[in-house]
């Protein structure tokens, strides 16, 4: 799909992936799906979307492709106005999947409490994990919950205990049980009451919210929308929708074909170099003797590489490629043939400088 500008480029972006797949065998899959989210999400880093992908997938237990769906489908619904989507699935995704929510849910909740007026993706997850991750954890914490809400000391102690000890369970039926309660309890309470319980379980971050988390705190809890392909779709809307996506397709497999004839050209030009080495070596003390001469004329070459390094970069490029394809049958040991090989390179190399007067023949 041309989704990789080169074989480079790949490469560094598959060894820094790896050793965040624990089963190697989904490699390939991984990849895929943090290439794909780099394309729908511009902005985006790849170590930044690699570490979202594996981590949240690790988290939820869910396949790669999967999570990238729920990144994907937030990023469809709203954006990322303060670029850290990636991060968020990063570093909250475990208190979502401990609460006995999908990857899903959490991409539903974040995109729907930025899309009722909160700020960044960020605030939302930090509401959540406080609410029903650090909070839901302690006994105090509920204690003073079930206390504002009528109960008296040591009926408000009981309730908390209880609540923390289906939380703590491991039982994950037991776990949606308690919070199915306190979401009931929640949903009882006029807009005032539900304010000051969400900012009490919350602490700054229920007001780092403001109004929208009173719409969508038990959003993570319901049925999210299906998600499944919602990568692989922004791609080709992404690419149909930009005409230049057939040429950078087709730059990406010249690319890539270039790079493959570079390292042939580079294969069958090693026996060339070696002979070239041994030339210089066994006619050291005769370059040698030519002395200040040499240097005056490397010095002066040095100074118009310096103003014309860009055109002969390319020159020099395509002159190794005459060498090496010329082949090493005339690089033989005696310096008539090199000097014939590289003269003939050297006046097509020339040639091709601008501003230089032209060789003949």
């Amino acid at each position: 799909q041309g989704l990789i500008s080169d074989r480079a480029t790949g490469a560094a972006e598959l060894s820094t992936l790896t050793p965040m797949v624990q089963d190697k065998s989904k490699v390939s899959e991984a990849f895929a799906a943090t290439t794909k989210l780099q394309v729908v999400i511009p902005d985006s880093g790849s170590e930044e979307m690699q570490r979202a992908v594996t981590q949240t997938a690790k988290n939820f237990k869910e396949s790669y492709s999967q999570v990238a769906d729920s990144i994907a489908h937030a990023y469809m619904s709203v954006g990322d106005p303060q670029k850290d989507l990636a991060d968020t699935f990063w570093e909250y995704s475990p208190y979502f999947a401990s609460s006995g929510t999908s990857s899903a849910q959490m991409s539903n909740f974040l995109s729907q409490t930025v899309k009722e007026g909160a700020f960044n993706f960020d605030k939302p997850g930090d509401f959540f994990k406080e609410v029903f991750g650090v909070k839901a954890l302690n006994a105090d914490d509920m204690a003073d919950y079930f206390g504002a809400r009528g109960s008296g000391k040591k009926d408000a102690a009981r309730q908390a205990e209880a609540f923390t000890a289906d939380i703590n369970s491991g039982d994950k039926q037991r776990a949606q049980g308690a919070i199915a309660a306190l979401l009931a309890d929640m949903a009882s309470q006029d807009r005032n009451e539900l304010k000051q319980s969400l900012t009490n379980l919350g602490s700054a971050t229920g007001e780092d919210n403001a109004d929208s988390i009173l719409k969508t705190y038990g959003v993570a809890f319901e049925k999210a929308p299906d998600m499944t392909g919602t990568t692989d779709r922004l791609v080709s809307q992404q690419q149909a929708a930009d005409p230049m996506t057939e040429y950078r397709q087709s730059q990406a497999d010249i690319q890539m074909q270039m790079q493959d004839i570079g390292g042939n050209i580079m294969q069958s030009a090693v026996p060339a170099m070696k002979e070239f080495n041994s030339l210089l070596t066994d006619n050291k003390a005769q370059i040698e003797g030519l002395g200040s001469g040499i240097a005056t004329g490397i010095s002066n070459i040095v100074s118009f590489y310096h103003e014309f390094s860009g055109v002969i970069n390319k020159v020099f490029i395509g002159l190794a490629g005459v060498l090496a394809l010329k082949g090493t049958a005339s690089m033989v040991k005696g310096t008539k043939n090199l000097y014939g090989d590289v003269t003939s390179a050297g006046k097509w190399a020339w040639n091709k400088i601008p501003g230089t007067r032209k060789f003949g023949g």
